[in-house]
């Protein structure tokens, strides 16, 4: 997975804070959406009883964590992640 650092705007427009590691984000991303394949049919029965089909609840949860990785309030109020770095 290719993760784009703080100067590429990439296709949203939006920026990853410098508080966040890329890396970290790539591994969520995968990890989320490597979850989400095997989904339990009672979660997929949830989702269609609310007509949430698989394509549009990638495309919402896609654009939920571009919200939370391209946040500037995501690093807290001192800017830093909680490591420090």
């Amino acid at each position: 997975m290719i993760t784009k650092n703080e100067s590429d705007k990439g296709d949203s427009g939006k920026t990853v804070p410098p508080c966040i590691e890329p890396v970290e984000v790539a591994v969520l991303l995968s990890l989320i959406f490597d979850g989400m394949s095997p989904m339990r049919p009672d979660l997929v029965m949830i989702l269609e009883s609310r007509g949430i089909d698989k394509d549009r609840f990638s495309h919402d949860v896609r654009q939920l964590l571009t919200v939370m990785v391209t946040t500037p309030e995501a690093c807290g109020e001192n800017g830093r992640s909680p490591s420090g770095s």
